[in-house]
């Protein structure tokens, strides 16, 4: 076993540092996750790995306890990987396999944050440029988006892209102006004239990077030979990015309201959210929230509207009150 625990956030800001979870378990505290938070004793909580791969979080008596997820520790818990834990203000995730983690540092790619979870399928994308292959990403829309933006600047020219939901006629856009990449977000199935607009562009130099969902309808009455060429490369865009939401987090709330106070509280939420909720709405309905709050005002669980208690009860989880 390979067990481990990622520090992704900790005092109000992103973190990515990975912490090994040896068999006989581990006892963290204030020296082992961050000697700045205060709420921390010595010796906080013991991890501990079983034999049949699930993680024993154990409580050791610090004032402001530990959670998983929204649950107060009460003794010991016990479940299996990913876990989301949280040690007074700072925030980890277990997870089953701690290698693909390590000697990984958090990078951009556009707006979208890279760590452990997508470092693989950035390397895919990157050797698919390189090759000039076209490529599907199939997954959440937002990070396909960046993703293709990346794909895009190493082919090098113009680029566009296009969300079918929203756009016109994607063939009569795609006449335009020449592009060297095309991003095509497939949120709906291609028109006849449309799909004769993309087979055109299949011939040339121009390279698609195609976004679908899983279980999508997009490619349906596609001919066959067109859906081939778009999914020349297919890769799958992971579908819990625990490792790396914070920082963008971090990023929606600060571009709105420079140098607010976030709580480990919202870290906590809108990581809870990713596990059974897509992330594109999940990052949509908190962005939407952020953008009506107030920033004079204590920004708490209940203005989240999501369907669960804030773990840290009394604190606010966006404002300034907090030091």
């Amino acid at each position: 076993m390979h067990g481990g625990a990622i520090i992704v956030w900790s005092c109000g800001k992103p973190r990515y540092d990975v912490i090994e979870i040896p068999v006989e378990g581990v006892t963290l505290g204030r020296f082992e996750l961050d000697e700045n938070d205060n709420g921390l004793r010595g010796d906080h909580l013991r991890i501990e790995l079983t034999q049949q791969g699930y993680y024993k979080v154990v409580d050791l008596g610090g004032s402001n306890g530990v959670f998983v997820f929204t649950t107060r520790v009460t003794g010991a818990y016990m479940g299996p990987a990913p876990l989301i834990v949280l040690a007074s203000r700072t925030v980890l995730v277990l997870v089953k396999d701690i290698r693909p983690f390590r000697g990984v540092s958090l990078s951009q790619r556009g707006d979208l944050t890279v760590a452990g979870t997508s470092a693989e399928l950035c390397r895919a994308v990157d050797a698919a440029a390189l090759a000039e292959q076209n490529i599907t990403l199939d997954g959440t829309f937002w990070v396909g988006r960046e993703l293709g933006r990346s794909y895009a600047e190493r082919i090098g020219g113009a680029h566009i892209f296009i969300d079918a939901r929203i756009a016109g006629r994607i063939d009569e856009m795609l006449s335009a102006t020449r592009y060297r990449t095309v991003i095509l977000a497939l949120t709906r199935p291609l028109a006849e004239h449309e799909v004769a607009g993309v087979a055109t562009w299949l011939e040339t130099d121009t390279r698609f990077v195609t976004v679908v969902k899983p279980q999508a309808v997009s490619f349906v009455g596609m001919p066959p030979d067109v859906r081939t060429r778009l999914t020349e490369h297919h890769l799958q865009i992971p579908r819990m990015r625990l490792d790396e939401l914070a920082p963008t987090i971090h990023e929606i709330i600060q571009e709105r309201y420079p140098g607010t106070h976030i709580s480990e509280s919202v870290i906590v939420h809108v990581l809870y959210q990713a596990f059974s909720r897509d992330e594109d709405d999940v990052l949509r309905e908190f962005t939407t929230m952020v953008e009506r709050w107030h920033p004079q005002s204590q920004f708490r669980s209940r203005d989240l509207k999501w369907a669960y208690p804030d773990p840290t009860g009394n604190y606010c989880i966006v404002g300034r009150s907090r030091p």
